[in-house]
């Protein structure tokens, strides 16, 4: 059965829906370059490197209308204090986006922290 188009519900515009669609595009796309821009301030602790520990945080970040990181939380865990901390500190250390959004957006941003050999 070929795949279909999402339906949109009785009683709602077709431009709430556009909208929402577009929304969430740019959200894909702010998330993106966060975590383009993650890269350069990175880090992986010294202690969590030693100890051979790894994990996945995942953040949610708040962004103002000038792009400017306004909030990062912590979604979940890695199990790792060390590293919940370090991401959030790294994401901080981002200090914003080089583009203006039409109005604030908050994005999920996944940190995976794994040792390569």
């Amino acid at each position: 059965m070929p795949e279909s188009l999402p339906l949109i519900e009785s009683g709602t515009p077709a431009e709430d829906y556009v909208a929402n669609v577009s929304r969430e595009s740019a959200k894909e796309r702010v998330g993106q370059r966060l975590l383009a821009s993650l890269r350069k301030h990175f880090a992986y602790p010294l202690r969590a490197r030693r100890k051979g520990w790894e994990g996945d945080v995942l953040l949610g970040v708040d962004l103002d209308e000038g792009g400017v990181i306004a909030e990062v939380r912590l979604l979940a865990s890695s199990g790792y204090g060390v590293l919940d901390r370090a991401a959030i500190a790294s994401m901080r250390a981002v200090g914003a986006l080089e583009q203006r959004l039409a109005g604030g957006l908050t994005v999920e941003v996944p940190v995976r922290y794994r040792l390569i050999n």
